[in-house]
């Protein structure tokens, strides 16, 4: 008898520890790493409240572990990146989890973006991204709920369905009062209101922007990168048919495809130690249907300066001369194949024809004339032409086109002051507008007179001009970044500008009119493209912005892509 007993003992014992060892192995464990917070500093709380608001949500018991790491484990990968086997069996040994979910918290103004990374450390390979944007504090936890079910999805193939507070109240609401008799006060304020919506909060208040237009609803953002995107555009480079983006910061040029919620690094490259990329453009040069990357870029150059009476006539300084680059992708290689090309180089629209042009410099450091005409023959990019074009024209400030359908050409321009100017090609003004725009805090320095003097050019490189006609009317429309006024007031190499708005504009008769403008956008617009980035058919506003950590020194800032849903009537605009 005693044997027996004992023997049932073992079993349920056995029993236990099989049901208790399934349970175990299947649940997934994933490691929350503190999240990197770019916010005022009366926002730091949301770098440990994020955490935890992330463990509660994510856990899901039987299936989900969610584990608050106390000290961030540093990814060996620029974020976005792939991560080896190798690699990701090292964090995996750190972290003691399956996964590794790390990000990020950016706060502009009362906007707030959580970027996150979920990274496979069974296997490594390329992370997933989710993103949650709140237009306000107050909805942050309902954006970071609503990304942390897509999560908890993704992990154990389960989904919960979030109804926000709001939405309980306004379904409950309508509920009772379906079938209720309209109030006297509904009565009274009908008549005065008709045809303006009265705010939920308060009958005196008018529903100036209603809620269903702050959900973003055509807006894509992208995570958030560390660097200055001070150039960007938008093509297929290699040759599969779809669209990337390329962008290129001071330090590197990086090609990405998007892929649900983020951005994802299909190719890199990385400048020299004297090396500075300042601008990027695509085209196909040699018609095989894949684009070339046109990378303007400086290299550095150190001059002594001599002449001098005192003891600055040793003074070493810095002058940075053009020494361009073309490259090509070749699946997610990407290869040099021109270099030192002593020009500027850009690509812009003449009469809706994608050209390749170049500009030397100019012995102060700045633009010489003329305007080249480029053309590559294979292992050299050399000027074919010189166009005839107004003085004011360097290669990346201006467009050419009918802007005023009266059968000849105008060069559309934004000048140093930023004002944007029509003329036409024989050098006679137009019109000028009295805004500012294009305006950014990308320069070439021009060379110094004398050292022991502030005495420095700054040639400011604008965000570029986009000519289009979205609704095929026969009318053209400049689509440009407009600017702040503030920052006129400074002086050259303190200017900044943290705000910025997309606005289209068309000829009037007498000059550009307004047809439509984006919302204040937090950040400094660098570069904007109309394509298809996503590669559904349906083309968008791409904007590059640069946020507003420190736009002075722009090495040092973070930026985002921008796209917009354009729902046009007729497909076929035209791509810049």
């Amino acid at each position: 008898m005693k044997c027996f007993s004992k023997l049932f003992f073992i079993a349920i014992l056995g029993l236990f520890l099989v049901i208790n060892s399934a349970k175990c192995f299947g649940t997934i464990s994933v490691g929350i790493n503190p999240f990197s917070v770019q916010a005022p500093p009366e926002l730091s709380y949301l770098k440990k409240g994020l955490q935890n608001l992330l463990v509660s949500r994510l856990t899901v018991p039987g299936k989900v572990q969610a584990i608050a790491l106390g000290s961030a484990i540093s990814i060996p990968v620029q974020l976005g990146e792939s991560l080896n086997p190798s690699a990701a069996a090292r964090l995996r040994s750190r972290a003691g989890t399956d996964y590794l979910l790390t990000g990020t918290v950016t706060a502009v103004g009362q906007a707030v973006s959580v970027d996150t990374w979920l990274y496979d450390l069974r296997k490594g390979g390329q992370p997933e991204a989710f993103t949650a944007q709140a237009l306000s504090l107050n909805d942050v936890v309902q954006k970071v709920t609503q990304m942390a079910n897509l999560i908890t999805a993704r992990l154990s193939g389960s989904s919960r369905t979030v109804v926000s507070h709001a939405e309980e109240v306004h379904m409950t609401q309508t509920s009772k009062s379906s079938n209720a008799k309209p109030s006297a006060l509904d009565v009274l304020l009908g008549p005065m209101m008709q045809g303006q919506n009265i705010s939920y909060l308060n009958p005196n208040f008018i529903e100036i922007t209603p809620e269903t237009a702050l959900g973003n609803l055509g807006v894509w953002r992208s995570q958030t990168f560390k660097g200055g995107f001070v150039g960007m555009d938008v093509g297929d480079v290699d040759g599969d048919g779809g669209n990337e983006i390329v962008v290129v910061t001071y330090e590197k040029l990086m090609i990405f495809k998007r892929q649900g919620a983020g951005l994802r690094t299909t190719g890199t490259y990385d400048a020299g130690k004297m090396d500075k990329f300042i601008w990027c453009s695509l085209i196909d040069l040699d018609n095989d249907g894949r684009s070339e990357i046109v990378v303007t870029n400086l290299r550095k150059k150190n001059l002594t300066a001599a002449g001098y009476d005192n003891s600055s006539s040793k003074v070493n300084t810095e002058f940075f001369e053009p020494a361009s680059m073309l490259f090509r992708c070749d699946g997610k290689a990407v290869r040099m194949i021109a270099k030192n090309i002593p020009y500027f180089l850009n690509v812009v629209s003449l009469n809706g024809e994608r050209v390749l042009i170049g500009q030397r410099q100019a012995p102060n450091g700045g633009f010489d004339q003329p305007i080249y005409e480029m053309t590559f023959d294979g292992q050299r990019v050399l000027p074919r032409r010189d166009m005839a074009l107004p003085k004011y024209c360097n290669v990346f400030n201006f467009v050419v086109t009918d802007i005023d359908n009266n059968g000849s050409s105008e060069c559309v321009v934004i000048l140093p002051n930023n004002k944007l100017a029509i003329y036409r090609l024989n050098g006679s003004r137009l019109w000028k507008s009295r805004r500012r725009f294009g305006a950014t805090t990308n320069y070439i320095l021009g060379k110094a007179d004398d050292p022991r003097y502030n005495d420095v050019d700054y040639y400011y490189i604008p965000s570029p001009l986009l000519v289009t006609d979205l609704n095929e009317d026969g009318i053209k429309e400049i689509v440009a970044n407009r600017s702040p006024e503030y920052s006129r007031f400074l002086p050259a190499g303190f200017k900044y500008y943290e705000s910025s708005e997309v606005v289209s504009l068309s000829w009037g008769q007498v000059g550009l009119i307004e047809n439509w403008a984006t919302r204040e956008i937090g950040g400094m617009v660098t570069s904007l493209r109309i394509s298809d980035s996503d590669n559904n058919g349906v083309p968008e506003l791409i904007v590059s912005v640069i946020l507003g950590k420190d736009l002075l020194q722009l090495w040092k800032s973070e930026s985002v892509i921008f796209s917009y849903d354009l729902n046009l009537k007729k497909k076929g605009a035209n791509k810049q």
